[in-house]
């Protein structure tokens, strides 16, 4: 099989081929690394390719989040066929356990739904449904951990079924003959956490014609041997009426332990912390990446959490004033945070290592790096906390020159240190 003419791409290699489209191993040697590239087999219309164009861009604003697959390119080829360039994940599909004896333990199996209904809930914020969530798409990095791919996929294969949902066979919810839908995601998660732990999908999902002759509440064979709060979420999440089903962030919760929701879709502090080094320029946005001690995390965009917390000792600053030389910020009960300055500036697509202090607080709390832009402070949640002297280290890696303001919060004492500035490139 003759692989494509992308440009930019060499030394290919065919991963997996089937009926709707192959997957190839390529090195982009201008950045030194290997890449998946997914093609379709056939060729689409041009509704069809602006439609996954436009939700692959949307997917790939989502690769801050360690569940999703970091998109780093997407187009047409001549023809007609839509192509996505990836991360190159190299464990596997969890399919492939399917395939296995022996069966999947069963905190690992809710360890790893949590990740993927925490990816879920974020692009459901963004107003991304995946559509095809399955055993088959959910691969696992060179840490075991989860990775949700194939975002644009859905709308290729959905192309041929007139626009109905194009869910994997046996993961297809109820309702899938009218369509993907966020409730219907988090059946396709339910149903593969529950073929992780049987060997099968559930037996009502066999695929969309019959899921699509279903309706109203559908009855879950039992899991007697399945922990009572891990069977409850299953069998609340593949329940027939999609109203009925938690939503991908209560999912999430309930397979963490959590009787109510805490926090918003992304916050991903009990994510599995892992060094994921994704520099890039991402479809429409500028790449962030933020690492700590246990985990690196890539923005493709700013992430909102909500209105900027009140600092304790004064308001937030000037944007247009000049950056302090670091600081510290206290409340009355004696919570002290503060950011270091750098040492010096940063290079595009290069991490600089910024420091500080954090003492007085719960013990608990993961704090946040916080980026201001047009007029407010954007945050992503980092997963780490202060060692035991009180000191934490994040690497910051900006891939566009420029002035950038940084302050670090506490969000559970609502406590932010002053701003630090950091210059990239010659800014």
């Amino acid at each position: 099989m003759e692989h494509p003419d992308i440009g930019g791409l060499e030394g290919w290699r065919l991963l997996a081929h089937g009926r709707s489209a192959a997957v190839w191993e390529a090195r982009q040697p201008a950045l030194d690394r290997r890449v998946a590239v997914k093609v379709c087999t056939g060729p689409v219309d041009e509704t069809v390719q602006q439609a996954f164009l436009r939700l692959t861009a949307r997917a790939a604003r989502l690769a801050w989040h360690p569940g999703v697959v970091t998109v780093h390119d997407a187009g047409v080829l001549p023809g007609g066929r839509p192509y996505v360039v990836e991360d190159l994940v190299t464990g596997g599909a969890l399919a492939r356990w399917l395939e296995l004896p022996e069966r999947c333990g069963q905190e690992r199996v809710r360890r790893l739904g949590a990740v993927v209904a925490d990816a879920l809930a974020t692009a459901h914020a963004a107003g991304v449904v995946h559509g095809r969530v399955s055993p088959g798409n959910i691969l696992l990095d060179e840490h075991d951990d989860p990775v949700l791919v194939d975002f644009g996929a859905a709308v290729v294969h959905a192309a041929g079924r007139d626009g109905r949902s194009s869910a994997e066979p046996g993961y297809a919810a109820p309702e899938a003959r009218r369509g993907a839908g966020a409730a219907g995601d988090v059946y396709g998660l339910a149903a593969t956490l529950y073929a992780l732990l049987t060997g099968q999908p559930p037996p009502q999902s066999v695929g969309p014609r019959r899921a699509a002759r279903s309706s109203g509440r559908v009855a879950v064979p039992p899991l007697w041997d399945v922990q009572p709060a891990l069977r409850a979420s299953l069998v609340a999440a593949l329940d027939g009426d999609p109203a009925a089903r938690p939503s991908a962030l209560e999912l999430r919760d309930r397979l963490r332990g959590r009787s109510e929701p805490v926090g918003s879709a992304v916050d991903s502090s009990a994510a599995p912390a892992r060094s994921r080094r994704r520099a890039g320029v991402l479809v429409g946005s500028v790449a962030l990446v933020l690492v700590t001690t246990g985990g690196a995390w890539l923005l493709g965009g700013p992430a909102s959490s909500g209105p900027p917390a009140t600092r304790a000792t004064s308001p937030a600053p000037d944007p247009a004033a000049g950056a302090p030389q670091g600081g510290l910020a206290s409340t009355p009960a004696g919570v002290r945070l503060a950011l270091l300055p750098p040492a010096g500036p940063a290079e595009p697509f290069k991490a600089v290592q910024l420091r500080g202090t954090h003492s007085g607080g719960t013990g608990s709390t993961f704090l946040r790096v916080q980026r201001w832009e047009r007029g407010t402070w954007r945050a992503f949640p980092l997963p780490t906390r202060a060692d035991g002297t009180g000191w934490f280290t994040t690497y910051v890696e900006l891939g566009q020159p420029g002035r950038y303001r940084l302050r670090v919060l506490d969000p559970e004492a609502g406590v932010a240190s002053e701003p630090v500035l950091l210059v990239v490139g010659q800014a």
